[in-house]
């Protein structure tokens, strides 16, 4: 009960876009003043990412460890990433997109929680990947797994600290594996002449963020080369498990990234 005052209520979508088309607030009388309704959904963010020249840290936050004190997080200040795996296949019905990151970084401090917590990201089933290249659908390959390596390692010196003192930028490399089905010669032309694809391949989730807007994440190979292409029978078909790498582009570097993802409030 309200008496001269402002009744507020705040409805959160925690997960990803959903439509609100009704509000019903029970027990609740407002006498003498005004009542306002704030529908606060959470929004979704386009990130553009390459592997460019200078190598960045992250600040990570380790939510729910008893250990760093009530109301209190690890932060682990000054990660690089090292690595990062991913694969997926599409020749088991049940199988997800997984990925494997691997840090180098200082040791935690507790400090306390931050206000607004990403929501946890949702499984992606390997299904929702498909490939394009020179910007046409290709429906070639069956499984990859994406080797990154940002190039960037941590150092240490003596200065009287456990934590490592600065990162020092190394060559990037990007690597794909996997196997691929053929109905013609042009892959394995590819490999025979050394010619360069691009090739694209998107992750569009199930899960919206916006009325026609799903997460996703495509990564842009522009300058693909095949390395190693073996040929083989695989119950009636012809098939390829295949080795790939990347060279540098002038825009989009060894990689490009694009994530579509959802916030409840700032980064």
């Amino acid at each position: 009960t309200f008496g001269a005052q402002t009744g507020d209520f705040t409805v959160y979508s925690q997960l990803s876009y959903k439509t609100v088309t009704s509000v019903v607030i029970t027990g609740v009388t407002l006498g003498g003043g005004s009542g306002t309704i704030t529908i606060d959904g959470i929004q979704y963010t386009t990130h553009v990412i390459t592997c460019n020249d200078t190598p960045l840290s992250l600040a990570i936050e380790e939510y729910d460890d008893p250990s760093a004190g009530s109301g209190k997080s690890f932060v682990y200040n000054g990660m690089t990433m090292t690595g990062l795996s991913l694969a997926f296949s599409v020749l088991q019905e049940d199988s997800i997109l997984m990925l494997q990151p691997s840090f180098q970084g200082k040791f935690p401090v507790a400090t306390t929680q931050t206000a607004n917590a990403l929501t946890p990201l949702r499984a992606w089933p390997s299904w929702t990947a498909s490939l394009t290249k020179g910007g046409s659908a290709y429906a070639r390959v069956q499984s990859a797994n994406v080797q990154i390596t940002p190039g960037a390692r941590l150092y240490r010196s003596a200065v009287n600290s456990r934590s490592p003192q600065g990162v020092i930028p190394l060559e990037r490399e990007i690597r794909v594996s996997g196997q691929l089905y053929l109905d013609d010669s042009t892959e394995y032309d590819a490999w025979i002449n050394n010619s360069v694809g691009n090739y694209v391949l998107t992750f569009t989730s199930p899960f919206k963020v916006g009325t026609a807007t799903y997460q996703s994440l495509a990564l842009d190979f522009t300058q693909w080369y095949f390395e190693v292409f073996n040929v083989k029978e695989d119950a009636g078909m012809v098939v390829a498990d295949f080795e790939a790498f990347t060279t540098e582009h002038a825009t989009n570097n060894a990689i490009k990234a694009t994530l579509v993802n959802t916030k409840n409030g700032a980064y």
